[in-house]
This record gives C-alpha cells, sequence and structure tokens, in this order.
C-alpha cells in the first residue's frame, strides 16, 4: 500500500513538472514573439573558414522587400549563447527591428573554431545579403567580449553599418572611424577595474577616467569623458556617447534603463520613431516564465527517480534513511570546514586547474572555465574529505560501519542507480529539445542555460564526467555522513546540506559584487572570470545539495545521487560555455 501511495505520488508530481514546464515555455514563447506578432527563425551559418555559426532570427510582421526594417546584430560575452541577448533582441523586435544574435565561435551551439571577429563577420555578411533589411539603417552591439562586433563594423567599412553598442565594456574604435558609438558601463559593473594604463580606473566609479575610452573619444590625454554629453561629429557618423546605467556586469542584461538607453540610441541614430515607449518592455515576464520552466524541470527529475524507484522496489529502502552524525564539538567544527574551505584559494586553485588540463591536452579538456572551476570543486572536497576522516578518527567510539554502509558497492544495486540517473536525465533533454523544437525557447535560470549537444560537446562530456564523479562521491559521502544528523527534520537535512554547499562561494561573491556595488572599486578585479563564472554553478551546487539528499533518503546510498549529479551536471557545464580553439 505504501509503494502504490507513493507511486500515485510520483506520477502526480511528474504531471505537476510536465505542466509547470510546458506552461511556462509555452508563455515564454508567446512573449519572445510579442504575441505572434514577431516570427523566430533558428539559423546555421558557414564562415569563410567552413565553421557553423548558429544563430537566431528575430522577424517582425511587415517586413519585407518593400518595407525593409532596420537592422540589429546582438552579441553575447564569453562564456554564453544567442540566448543571453533575449532581452534586449525582444524588445527591439517588438519596435520593428529585425534582430540576429549568435553563438559565437566555441559558444554553445556552434563550432570550436577561429573565426573572424567570433563569427560576427560571417553572421553580418548574412545580414548584407536579406532584402528586407534596410541595408542604410544597420547597427550592432555586444556585451562584454560581444564588443568586437563594434571592432568588427570598423574593419569592414562596406556594411556601412551605422551605429554600434557596446554594454559591459568599452571600445577601442578609432574616434575618426564613421561608426556612431554609445558605451554603457553599469555604475556597478563588478568587471570594471585597471586594465594596462588604466590605472586610475578602480572601478566602474572612475568607467569616465578610462584613457582608452578617451582616446576612443577623440579626447586629449588626461581629460575625462561626461556621461551624455555628445563628443565626435553626428553629420561625420563619428558620434561617441556615453551613459552609466544602474546595474552591474551581467545585469546589464536584465537592466530595463540600460535597455531603454540602447532603443533611445539606436532609434536616434537609424531614425527609428520609438511610437512605443522605450519604458515599454515584457521581457521579465520571458524572463520569469524560464525561470519556472527551469524549475518544472527538476521537478520532472525527481518524479522520474521516484517512479522508477518505486518499479524497482530491490533499489529503494522501505523507511526513509536517516543521519548518523552526532551534534558534538566534532560535528560544528566538520561544518565550519565544509563552509570555509570552498571559500578559500579559490582564485589561485581556478588558476591552477586551467593550466593543469591545459598541459595534459587543449583538445580533451577544451573548457578553460570548466578545467579551471572542477579542479577548484575536486581540489576542495578532497581537503575537506580529509578533515572529515580526522574528525571521526578523534571521535571516540566512531560507528565506521555507517559509512560502509553508504559507500557498499554491491554490482546490481550500483548499475541499477546508474540506469535510474541515466534515465532521469535523458527525460530532462527531452524536454529541453521539445521546448527548442516547438517554442524556440531556452530554459534558463538568469544566466544559467540548459543546451542540447553538438558532436563536439558531446565528446567534451565524456572528458569532464570523471572529474565530476569524482567530485560527488567524495561530496556525497561526506555531506551523507558529515551533515546529516540521526532524527534530524527533513526540512533542516535539506536545508543545512544547501547552505552548506553555498555560503563559501557565496560570501566571497558577496564580497566581490558588494563591493562594486556599496563603493564603486573593484578591490577584487583579479577575481572577476572565476567569480563570473562560478555564479553559474551556484544554482547547480544548491540543486546538487537537493538531489543527494533526496536520493539518499529513498535509497541509503550515496551512488544515486552521485551519478545523477555527475551526469546531469556535466551536460548542463559542458554543453554551454566557450571551447578553446583545436590544436
Amino acid at each position: 500500500m505504501k509503494t502504490e501511495r507513493q507511486g500515485g505520488r510520483w506520477k502526480a508530481l511528474l504531471a505537476i513538472g510536465l505542466i509547470t514546464v510546458f506552461a511556462a515555455v509555452f508563455t515564454a514563447g508567446l512573449i519572445q514573439t510579442n504575441f505572434g506578432s514577431v516570427a523566430i527563425k533558428q539559423l546555421e551559418l558557414v564562415t569563410d573558414e567552413g565553421n557553423k555559426i548558429a544563430a537566431m532570427m528575430y522577424l517582425p510582421k511587415g517586413a519585407d522587400a518593400e518595407r525593409p526594417a532596420p537592422g540589429i546584430l546582438a552579441v553575447h560575452g564569453g562564456n554564453s549563447s544567442r540566448y543571453a541577448m533575449s532581452n534586449f533582441a525582444q524588445e527591439f523586435a517588438r519596435r520593428g527591428y529585425v534582430v540576429i544574435s549568435l553563438d559565437q565561435s566555441s559558444n554553445a551551439q556552434s563550432d570550436r573554431a577561429e573565426n573572424a571577429f567570433f563569427g560576427t563577420q560571417a553572421v553580418m555578411e548574412y545580414m548584407t545579403t536579406l532584402d528586407f533589411v534596410d541595408q542604410t539603417r544597420l547597427g550592432v552591439m555586444g556585451h562584454s567580449m560581444g564588443n568586437a562586433v563594434v571592432s568588427m563594423a570598423e574593419a569592414n567599412p562596406q556594411f556601412g553599418i551605422k551605429a554600434g553598442m557596446t554594454l559591459g565594456s568599452g571600445t577601442s574604435v578609432a574616434p575618426q572611424t564613421p561608426i556612431n558609438v554609445c558605451v554603457l558601463i553599469g555604475t556597478k559593473d563588478e568587471n570594471t577595474g585597471p586594465r594596462g594604463s588604466d590605472t586610475a580606473v578602480r572601478g566602474p566609479i572612475d568607467a569616465y577616467k578610462s584613457a582608452g575610452l578617451a582616446a576612443a573619444f577623440g579626447l586629449p590625454e588626461g581629460e575625462f569623458i561626461v556621461c551624455g554629453q555628445e563628443y565626435g561629429s553626428r553629420a561625420e557618423n563619428t558620434l561617441r556617447l556615453m551613459y552609466q546605467p544602474h546595474c552591474g556586469h551581467l545585469g546589464m542584461l536584465y537592466s530595463r534603463e540600460g535597455i531603454g538607453m540602447a532603443l533611445e540610441f539606436m532609434g536616434d541614430i537609424l531614425g527609428v520613431d520609438n511610437t512605443l515607449d522605450v519604458h515599454s518592455q515584457i521581457w521579465l515576464i520571458r524572463e520569469i516564465a524560464t525561470a519556472i520552466a527551469y524549475v518544472g524541470l527538476f521537478m520532472v527529475a525527481f518524479a522520474v527517480i521516484g517512479l522508477l524507484l518505486a518499479w524497482k522496489k530491490e533499489l529503494a529502502v522501505q523507511e526513509s534513511a536517516e543521519g548518523h552524525a552526532a551534534m558534538n564539538a566534532g560535528y560544528w567544527i566538520g561544518l565550519l570546514v565544509m563552509c570555509v574551505v570552498p571559500a578559500l584559494a579559490i582564485q589561485q586553485l581556478y588558476t591552477a586547474g586551467k593550466a593543469f588540463f591545459l598541459a595534459i591536452s587543449q583538445n580533451i579538456f577544451a573548457m578553460e572555465h570548466i578545467s579551471g572551476v572542477i579542479f577548484w570543486m575536486v581540489c576542495s572536497a578532497l581537503a575537506i574529505l580529509a578533515a572529515n576522516l580526522v574528525i571521526k578518527k578523534l571521535t571516540k567510539g566512531y560507528d565506521w560501519s555507517f559509512d560502509r554502509q553508504v559507500l557498499a558497492v554491491e554490482p546490481r544495486k550500483v548499475l541499477g542507480y546508474l540506469g535510474v540517473a541515466v534515465l532521469a536525465v535523458l527525460s530532462l533533454y527531452c524536454i529541453v529539445y521539445l521546448a527548442g523544437f516547438f517554442f524556440d525557447v531556452n530554459i534558463r535560470l538568469y544566466n544559467t542555460e540548459v543546451h542540447l549537444f553538438t558532436r563536439t560537446r558531446f565528446g567534451v562530456f565524456w572528458a569532464y564526467l570523471p572529474l565530476y564523479l569524482l567530485y560527488y562521491v567524495i561530496i556525497g559521502y561526506v555531506q551523507t555522513t558529515g551533515l546529516l544528523g540521526k532524527g534530524q527534520p527533513v526540512w533542516s537535512q535539506y536545508l543545512r546540506t544547501i547552505l552548506v554547499s553555498i555560503v563559501g562561494p557565496g560570501a566571497v561573491l558577496l564580497a566581490w559584487y558588494g563591493s562594486c556595488g556599496l563603493v564603486g572599486v573593484n578591490y577584487l578585479f583579479a577575481w572577476r572570470f572565476v567569480l563570473g563564472v562560478l555564479l553559474n554553478f551556484l544554482p547547480g551546487m544548491a540543486i546538487g545539495a537537493v538531489i543527494q539528499v533526496y536520493c539518499y533518503r529513498h535509497t541509503g546510498s550515496i551512488w544515486l545521487g552521485a551519478f545523477t549529479n555527475t551526469i546531469l551536471f556535466t551536460w548542463m557545464s559542458t554543453s554551454i560555455g566557450v571551447m578553446l580553439p583545436p590544436v
């Protein structure tokens, strides 16, 4: 009877999860297309070098050869995808612009390769062939590393690009280049700091002091930019402007103020009448919808795991498994170690990890950022394991039989757990495929995106899989045997495990973003890359903690949680992000 009740509960959760995902994806699709007035077309373009570039076109109704619309090329920053520019693209398309966003070379669905200006040149060449795009009204915009699109426009005067915007970064375009440029750098942009000779720029508060920007604006050495003041000449298409919306680096992609400024600038330069107020923006609804879909995705995962365990009863325990840890001094010391150790030496281990795996093989360990982060994760896990074992050794009368039980390797059961994990992740993969196939919607939560594999990325998946498995086996063992207490309430097991997983790196992130947000100075500038990448990992760390506890409670073993987390997060991390070019 209990098994039947549980089976009914999992079926209900599965139904709720699926309804949640597809209702949210359907809503996101409606908003993305402005309720049907904008068509979404997925593109696959080929560069002169023969490499595939994945792109996405927003085509407003009414744009045709007789009434061509202004065209915008929108380019994401590093370690991201074409969907990162969705908010800008959506709002421009609502106002009648044809917008193409792309996956830069070696990012997301594009080929792993080195192409001219990260593939933007090839996409711009394609845009110039479209008769429904007004070739006299072309603009480009790029976030962070995507600012290279403005340099591409400078290097290709034949395109006749009139307007360029850099979001969250400066520009090196020459002051006499005939392209009107607007620079947006947030007042809390944590990515702003001293670069080369720009030692006066300590953070976003000093962005206007940038010597590099001053040169692009045609200012004499030592003169600072005045935000909102026009430099250059409109008549000669050499206008230069700088604004500072109130947002951070990634926050620029979600800034109503920043999007409004972009709409105003492009509308002004390209001669588009903003009959729809620039502050009338609906992208937030789509972002909320995709976040709900992201949550629904994991509801489905839990339901599938539950149903499979109800079906294969020999893999599950009859009563929910409890923890073993006693709340003594050793427990609290271990808890402190688990919180503090992951926050130590993040930058050093990240940098060492990139160098270590690069030395082994750039072709095999192709994802530089992932290499650095997983190296930090594994080193942190090993340090925590060592501390955990020492504490247990010093604890008088510690019952090691519990640890042996949790780690027990019964071949049939372990293979069964592996099968459950594979089927659970495959169910999510199918949902992501269907969301993209029917609605052209990417399931994402803030800057965390879930993508399908390309052939190259599927190969890279296998390279990183053993590293993730090592991490999740170690951390699963430590969390299960050192964190869960006997008789501990269920909510406490989940909450404490989540907090322990994210509080260390979260505190460092808070210090990093807080320094820029509160005082406008980036005191941790050298850490900007690792922390920016780490921000994408925090939701996964929290979800991984929930999966570990959930699976342990239903199996009394660490293996199902370790396998599920390994496959799931190796997929999620290797399906997106920048890859090093092959050698």
